[in-house]
């Protein structure tokens, strides 16, 4: 039988593929076309710390965040984010508390039958619920929207680019670019590195610019972690650590 007689047979398979598994994102900068399925629930914990030093002032502040994330269809999911906050600065107080929830949307609105290219936008709005007087939230609705597009390179290097735009009502709005690698190196194993421009939200200030690497791992089919480092090349960011666990129902 010639290959052309296979090649029906290889497209289905390839299409049922890619309906039947689903993932949790793996990058931290990036959105990736990594989607639950119609009515998964993806239920995860993902941890934030930022070391800056802005005018020989050092912050450190970290946010630990419960996420779900559904499937509304097969290209649509919802996630919602729960943040718990804290601050502390040279010279003021610490403080802890609920910081500001988010609900994001996020379509699939292309890909190809093998799972790439892709393109995904997506919307965010941030409720202020966290006290801005505490430095636990801005204080006011924040929203923030995007698009992200990636591809493979030798079938196992997923790259994404990641193009946002973030409107602060008491700041400048900002654009924010991440780019991502994942080095599959294995099945359940993969490399990242990343980067990401954050524009400042004020002139006085620098735009950030942070660069770095981590891994992800997945130890059952549902249960994945991904844990990443970056390091400040510009702007007043000295070191942000990510760690993430999350499990798909």
């Amino acid at each position: 039988m010639s290959q052309s007689k296979w090649l029906p047979t290889m497209l289905l398979s390839a299409l049922m593929t890619s309906v039947v598994f689903a993932d949790a994102n793996r990058t931290f900068f990036t959105q990736e076309n990594q989607f639950p399925r119609w009515e998964q629930l993806e239920v995860g914990v993902d941890f934030n710390r930022t070391e800056t030093d802005n005018d020989f002032i050092e912050t450190e502040t970290s946010s630990t965040s419960l996420y779900l994330r559904y499937g509304l269809l097969d290209d649509l999911a919802v996630q919602a984010n729960i943040p718990f906050n804290t601050y502390d600065a040279d010279g003021s107080d610490s403080e802890a508390g609920l910081g500001d929830v988010s609900v994001e949307l996020q379509l699939r609105a292309y890909e190809d039958i093998f799972g790439y290219p892709y393109f995904i936008p997506y919307f965010q709005i941030y409720f202020p619920t966290g006290s801005e007087s505490k430095n636990l939230g801005s204080g006011d609705v924040t929203l923030q929207g995007g698009l992200a597009f990636g591809s493979k390179i030798n079938d196992w290097i997923s790259w994404s680019f990641d193009f946002g735009y973030r409107s602060n009502n008491d700041e400048d709005n900002q654009v924010i670019v991440g780019h991502s690698y994942v080095w599959e190196i294995s099945e359940q194993f993969g490399l990242l590195t990343e980067v990401l421009y954050e524009q400042a939200v004020d002139s006085s200030s620098d735009d950030n610019v942070l660069l770095g690497g981590g891994f992800t791992y997945d130890w059952t089919p549902d249960l994945q972690m991904d844990i990443f480092v970056a390091g400040g090349m510009e702007g007043t960011t000295d070191v942000e650590a990510n760690a993430r666990v999350s499990y798909s129902f």
